[in-house]
């Protein structure tokens, strides 16, 4: 007599789970809503391929989140028989409506999807078989617990968002969406697959510099590996202050950056991923200080700015602080406040003695300068990424004796996009649609360079 009882009570719960997310998606569909109410950051998402989760064919796992988990992309299950038919039947109603040369963006928003699904999917994977995407859902666990399921899909709105109207090298590219809403369980994001981690490179540096400064110096008498190895790690963080300080020319703050939300792609090129922290700074928000009422401790405490930690009034500062704890470890390879508790973070780096990760003397003075700068208590003291970058491509030019190679951001490309329809650039001030042929043209110079990249180990 207990079987059925048990059953009942299990299904009222199940239901009871459902009302509550339901509930929720309301919840977080008025929540995104008012934040980007007063937005400069465009909503591009009807620009993106959609693809249905059945289309996806998923690979390996590649990492978990607070509320995600990324998987390799090893195909599309998509059909395109039906593509060439679709873009004649367009241009029939045009003919037909006597509209041909007024603006068609919606059609060619149509047309472009159409074929960018099925660019994205005749290239998923590299010729070498390595998977080119990678497609980031919402974890199970999120999913079925009400709470983390609205924050999650808040978090994935968000990060959709901010990554539709986002274009820096180093910063990960959103590439398609689910069909479906964001305000969905099964709502994905397909992006750039990445190979390593911030976190995993630094150890990979950490081993390479025992080595070099180790045995190595017997065979390294020209210090060439020494300057390759600080070569790196100068440029990675040089990379990392031009994507935060395009964010902030935007009016974003990060807000939780650590080496586990950094990656680094098949160039080796470094980029900021997850966003789902990320906010934008209004002038509704903004205070008679000139900072910005925004959530406080909000973040990794290892990284986190004290005025957040306090949840006192903050801007786009915060970013600076936690890049300069990330820089000291980039370049000491060690982890900052590595034995410290959150009580410790309170009582001696927030508030307290005010500690800061110990600076050696050897390292260069203008180094040392920006760190306790970028990292002091004071809002005020701390320098804008304008100036970080500066100082950084200094002393990237200074470790590679005097080669500026490579450090324009600016004329850098990515690893193969579809420019059509689903970047439309032009949309603005423009009815000129790219001719695929010019397109072509552009992957591929792209494909040349990408495919002769091997993979990281």
């Amino acid at each position: 007599m207990g079987a059925p009882t048990a059953t009942a009570g299990s299904s009222k719960k199940t239901a009871e789970t459902e009302r509550q997310k339901e509930a929720g998606k309301k919840y977080a569909e008025d929540s995104v809503a008012k934040t980007f109410s007063d937005s400069t950051i465009e909503d591009n998402t009807k620009n993106f391929p959609k693809f249905t989760k059945s289309e996806v064919t998923l690979g390996k796992v590649l990492g978990k989140g607070g509320f995600g988990t990324v998987y390799e992309v090893r195909g599309f299950k998509a059909n395109f028989e039906f593509l060439s038919t679709s873009k004649r039947l367009l241009m029939s109603t045009r003919n037909l409506m006597g509209n041909v040369d007024a603006p068609y963006e919606d059609e060619e928003v149509e047309a472009g999807q159409m074929e960018s699904r099925k660019f994205i999917s005749d290239h998923c994977l590299r010729s070498n078989g390595h998977a080119r995407y990678a497609v980031k859902f919402l974890s199970p666990t999120t999913v079925e617990d009400p709470a983390s399921f609205i924050q999650g899909i808040i978090d994935m709105a968000i990060e959709t968002r901010i990554l539709s109207d986002t274009e820096h090298p180093n910063i990960i590219k959103l590439r398609a969406l689910a069909k479906i809403s964001p305000f969905n369980g099964d709502y994905f994001i397909v992006m750039d697959r990445l190979y390593d981690t911030l976190e995993g490179r630094i150890t990979q540096w950490e081993k390479r510099s025992k080595r070099v400064n180790g045995v190595g110096k017997l065979f390294d008498r020209k210090g060439d590996k020494s300057k390759e190895l600080a070569s790196e790690k100068m440029v990675a963080a040089f990379d990392l202050s031009s994507a935060l300080g395009y964010l902030h020319n935007r009016g974003i703050i990060y807000r939780d950056l650590k080496p586990e939300n950094v990656g680094f792609d098949i160039r080796n090129d470094i980029k900021i991923f997850d966003f789902g922290l990320a906010t934008e700074l209004k002038q509704s928000k903004k205070t008679d200080d000139g900072l910005y009422k925004l959530t406080g401790m909000t973040g990794s405490p290892r990284y986190m700015a004290p005025e957040v930690a306090w949840e006192k009034n903050y801007n786009e500062k915060c970013d600076v602080y936690s890049f300069a704890i990330m820089l000291w470890q980039i370049y000491s390879l060690k982890t900052p406040f590595e034995l410290y508790t959150m009580r410790s973070l309170k009582a001696k780096v927030w508030a307290g003695e005010k500690k800061r990760p110990f600076v050696d003397a050897a390292w260069p003075v203008p180094l040392k300068n920006l760190l306790r700068r970028a990292w002091s208590e004071n809002i005020q003291e701390r320098p804008g990424f304008s100036q970080i970058t500066k100082i950084l491509r200094s002393e990237c030019v200074r470790v590679r004796d005097g080669n500026e190679d490579g450090l324009e951001h600016s004329r850098r490309r990515s690893t193969f996009v579809f420019r059509g329809a689903n970047r439309l650039d032009h949309r603005k001030n423009s009815h000129t649609r790219p001719r695929l042929s010019d397109i072509q043209k552009a992957v591929i110079l792209e494909t040349m360079e990408d495919e002769s990249t091997p993979v990281p180990e």
